[in-house]
């Protein structure tokens, strides 16, 4: 669980989602599978997230890698967009913390 301005995201595993909590909606970014995910790598069982700005970072149990998304919120208080994104495999399972 983290928070991005005024949104609070949580890793739902099970779901492979990030859910986005924020003025009463919540709205799931997939983290897996899909046309909106074709070309990034899945992060299956997300455990973890950090965020630093309008950037998420997600690792999973079942993945070794850690997935980065930058997020957009638009301004009517919608969900976010994801607007970039990177990966870096790790070989194993990771946490990853706010500093």
């Amino acid at each position: 669980m983290a928070a991005l301005d005024d949104a609070l995201l949580v890793a739902v595993r099970g779901l492979d989602v990030l859910g986005v909590h924020r003025h009463g909606r919540v709205v799931d970014v997939p983290l897996t599978g899909g046309s909106d995910t074709a070309d990034r790598p899945e992060a299956r069982n997300p455990r973890h997230v950090a965020v630093v700005g309008h950037h998420a970072y997600v690792s999973a149990q079942d993945s070794d890698l850690v997935l980065h998304l930058e997020l957009a919120l638009d301004d009517a208080g919608g969900g976010p967009r994801v607007v970039a994104w990177s990966a870096l495999r790790t070989g194993s399972p990771t946490v990853v913390l706010p500093l």
